[in-house]
């Protein structure tokens, strides 16, 4: 990490690579800043609840996160998780109880299969760009761009391995992100289609009319 924070310098603010020590912030972090801002959580009103908490511990327990740390208080001020993906995972929402989690990752992942990036770029791991997101009191300060850019010179140590990464962008700001540093769209979800027993699911979603599918080759 010392190369990506000579390479980005930020007056008062580091990076990191998730650690340990780190774990239980970046969820709560996640709980207090994230889902009441995601456009699909928030639509449903979603609470990150201690069961939901204990998932996002195993999913990033890999330690590939990104955070970026106040010096002055030594807190979490922005994420950009992440994790790897296999070509044999398939989507299981058996150990959530939240059922409106269940019901955001189904759509998320629904045409999983047939957007496949293990096929389309011939590996059999990918890394899955998860949340991305700034603290309320450090927004608007192009925070999120350089936590993509860190996260892209992270990963891009790995690109043999791993050459591919693919990730959702559910805001239009997400999306303006996803597409500013060279992400292919490979799919787009309008909320406005999707719908159980008839009803629209997501509602009141403001400017935010899909979530975009993106990959990019490293």
């Amino acid at each position: 990490m010392q190369d990506i924070n000579a390479a980005l310098p930020l007056d008062g603010l580091h990076f990191e690579l998730l650690s340990e020590g780190r774990m239980q912030a970046l969820v709560d972090f996640l709980s207090d800043y994230f889902f009441p801002d995601m456009p699909l959580s928030k639509s449903l009103g979603v609470v990150a609840d201690d069961s939901l908490k204990e998932i996002l511990k195993v999913r990033f327990s890999e330690h590939l996160s990104l955070i970026l740390i106040d010096e002055s208080s030594d807190e979490i001020i922005g994420i950009r998780t992440a994790f790897t993906l296999t070509r044999r995972w398939q989507l299981n929402t058996d150990e959530i109880k939240d059922e409106k989690i269940k019901t955001i990752l189904k759509f998320i992942y629904q045409k999983h299969n047939e957007m496949n990036v293990f096929k389309r770029f011939d590996v059999n791991v990918a890394i899955q760009f998860a949340n991305l997101g700034v603290r309320p009191d450090f927004r608007e300060r192009g925070l999120g761009c350089k936590l993509i850019e860190a996260a892209l010179m992270f990963f891009s140590q790995f690109a043999l391995e791993m050459p591919c990464i693919t990730g959702e962008g559910t805001s239009g700001h997400a999306q303006r992100i996803f597409e500013k540093y060279g992400f292919e769209t490979i799919h787009t979800f309008l909320y406005a289609d999707y719908k159980e027993n008839g009803e629209v699911v997501f509602k009141n979603m403001g400017e935010n009319v899909s979530t975009k599918v993106y990959v990019k080759q490293l």
